[in-house]
C-alpha cells in the first residue's frame, strides 16, 4: 500500500492474516478492494461469526466483483466459491439464488455449522471480548435464516423433480428427501414435523438421530412422535437397533423414560454415555439406573468395564462414590473420563483427587507435558495453588476441554508467563477473562497473536474486560504505516 488510506493488495491481506477479522467496517469499506483481494480476505474470515456492519460490507464487495454476475444467475461452482461468506448472506439475497444451486452446498455446510464436536462448535463463535452480544445474536439470526433458506432450498428441488411434484407436504417426504436436508430440517415447522410418516420415520430414524442442531422442544416432539408411532405410546419398547438409532434425540428423554431403559445392554449403555448434553437430573437418573441393572451397590463395585461404559454417566454419581471407585480401576479408565465434554466441577475435583494418588499420576507438581493431556478435562479439577505448579512446558499438555470448566480463580493464579505459554487453541477455550490483570490479558494476547499482539496490547494501569476490538483500529493504522 501506498500510504495509510491506500487500498489493500492481496499480498498485504496475506500478511495481516488472521487479524483481518478485526477490521472495522470503516477499514473495509475505504481499504478492502473488491474483487479477489476481498475474496482473498476470505481466506481468514472463514466461517467465523462476523460483526453485523463487517459482515454487511463483505458480501456487497463480493456481491461487487467482476468475477460474479446477478445471485440469480450464479452457477454451482460460484456458490461454492462464495461457501465462506454463504451464511452471512441477508434472506433476500439468499432467495435470489436458485434452489438447485444453493440446495447442494446447503447439506454439507449446515453440518460445519452445526459441527458434532463440542468443543469444534465453541471454537466457532469468538470470545465475548471479541464481539458484541448484539452481533453475536445477529450470527445467530444470520444462521438460522440461512438454515431456512437451505431447507426452503432443498424441498424446492424435490417439489421441482418431475417423478415427485407437490412433495412440499411433509407427509409425503421420503428417507432420501430427509437425508438430503442435513441439518437443513431442523427449520422444518412442528406440523411438518408430526407430518413425518411412520415408515418414513423407522427408515430414517439413525438420520433423525444424528442431527445436531435440533433444539430441545424438537427433540421432545420427535421423541413423542417415536414414542407414538414406533412404541406403542411406550418408549422402554423400542428395540435395541432403535434405542441406538435415537442418538441426540435420545437427550429427550425424560427421567421416568430412564427409569425404564434397559441399559443392560453395552451398546445402548455406551451409546447413552458418550453423549455430552445431559441435564444434571438426567445424568443422575442414567447413573442410578445403571447402577440397578448392573447390581452396583457403592462406589467399590465399579469396574474399568463399568466406566468405560458409564462415559458421562459418571458425572451422574456422587462425589462420594467417585472416591470410592477402586485405585486400579479408576487408573484403568483415566484416559475414557479424561476425554468426557463435560461433567460438573465438583465430579472433576473428585476425579482430580483420584488421579493425584501415588498410584496413579502422583501430585500435579510432579506431572509433565504427557500426563497433564491424558488428564484431559478431569485437569480442570486443579486447584489454584497447584496450577502454579506446573511448568510452560507441561502446560502445553493443557486441553481445550479442561480450559473451559476451569473456575476463574484457578486462571487468576496462572502467571503471565504461564498465559502466554498456551497456544492460539487454548486460548480459544478461555472464555472469561474476567478478574485477570492486564499483563494476564496481554499474555493471552500474545499467545494468540504472537508479534502482532504488540499492536494491541493494553497499557498497564487499565482495568475491566479489554475492549480489544476497540483497539485494533489501531492495529491497521501500524499495519498501514508499515506497508507504506
Amino acid at each position: 500500500a501506498s500510504g495509510s488510506n491506500s487500498p489493500f493488495s492481496e499480498e498485504d491481506i496475506e500478511m495481516i492474516g488472521h487479524l483481518v477479522t478485526a477490521m472495522t467496517s470503516d477499514e473495509i469499506k475505504d481499504q478492502l478492494p473488491a474483487g479477489e483481494v476481498a475474496k482473498k480476505a476470505l481466506k481468514f474470515l472463514g466461517k467465523r461469526c462476523l460483526k453485523k456492519d463487517v459482515s454487511t460490507i463483505v458480501v456487497d464487495k463480493i456481491k461487487d466483483s467482476d468475477a460474479y454476475g446477478p445471485l440469480s444467475e450464479m452457477t454451482e461452482a460460484d456458490v461454492e466459491e462464495l461457501e465462506d461468506v454463504v451464511a452471512n448472506l441477508p434472506k433476500s439475497d439468499l432467495d435470489e439464488i436458485p434452489d438447485d444451486k444453493l440446495a447442494r452446498l446447503c447439506g454439507g455446510y449446515i453440518d460445519q455449522l452445526e459441527p458434532s464436536d463440542s468443543e469444534e462448535a465453541e471454537a466457532r463463535v469468538l470470545k465475548e471480548r471479541d464481539i458484541s452480544d448484539e452481533d453475536r445474536n445477529s450470527c445467530k439470526d444470520r444462521v438460522k435464516a440461512f438454515k431456512q433458506r437451505c431447507q426452503e432450498a432443498i424441498v424446492g428441488t424435490i417439489s421441482v423433480d418431475p417423478s415427485r411434484r407437490r412433495r412440499r407436504d411433509a407427509s409425503t417426504w421420503t428417507c432420501p428427501d430427509i437425508k438430503q436436508m442435513g441439518e437443513g430440517i431442523t427449520e422444518s415447522s412442528d406440523e411438518e414435523l408430526k407430518d413425518i410418516l411412520t415408515a418414513v420415520l423407522e427408515e430414517c430414524l439413525p438420520d433423525l438421530g444424528s442431527i445436531n442442531g435440533w433444539s430441545e422442544a424438537q427433540r421432545s416432539l420427535l421423541l413423542e412422535k417415536i414414542e407414538a408411532d414406533l412404541a406403542s405410546d411406550d418408549i422402554c419398547g423400542l428395540g435395541e437397533l432403535q434405542l441406538l438409532s435415537l442418538n441426540q434425540l435420545s437427550l429427550a428423554l425424560t427421567t421416568d423414560h430412564i427409569a425404564c431403559l434397559d441399559l443392560t445392554s453395552d451398546d445402548v449403555a455406551s451409546r447413552l454415555g458418550g453423549l455430552s448434553g445431559w441435564s444434571t437430573d438426567q445424568l443422575n437418573a442414567l447413573a442410578n439406573r445403571f447402577k440397578s441393572q448392573r447390581s452396583i451397590s457403592s462406589g467399590s463395585d465399579i469396574t474399568k468395564d463399568h466406566l468405560s461404559i458409564m462415559q458421562h454417566f459418571v458425572c451422574g454419581l456422587s462425589a462420594a462414590e467417585i472416591e470410592a471407585i477402586p485405585t486400579a480401576e479408576f487408573k484403568s479408565s483415566t484416559a475414557v473420563l479424561g476425554s468426557l465434554k463435560t461433567c460438573p466441577l465438583a465430579h472433576l475435583k473428585a476425579m482430580k483427587r483420584r488421579i493425584i494418588h501415588t498410584d496413579i499420576n502422583g501430585p500435579v507438581s510432579g506431572w509433565d507435558v504427557s500426563v497433564l493431556a491424558d488428564a484431559g478435562i478431569i485437569a480442570a479439577g486443579i486447584d489454584d495453588c497447584e496450577v502454579k505448579a506446573l511448568s510452560n512446558e507441561t502446560l502445553n499438555g493443557l486441553q481445550s476441554s479442561a480450559l473451559k470448566h476451569m473456575p476463574k480463580e484457578v486462571l487468576q493464579a496462572m502467571s503471565a508467563s504461564q498465559l502466554e505459554s498456551l497456544d492460539e487453541v487454548q486460548v480459544n477455550a478461555v472464555s472469561s477473562t474476567e478478574g485477570l490483570s492486564v499483563a494476564q490479558r496481554n499474555a493471552l494476547l500474545i499467545a494468540e497473536y504472537g508479534v502482532n499482539a504488540e499492536l494491541i496490547k493494553e497499557n498497564e494501569g487499565t482495568s475491566g474486560v479489554p475492549e480489544v476490538i476497540a483497539s485494533f483500529s489501531l492495529v491497521f493504522v501500524l499495519l498501514i504505516a508499515q506497508f507504506a
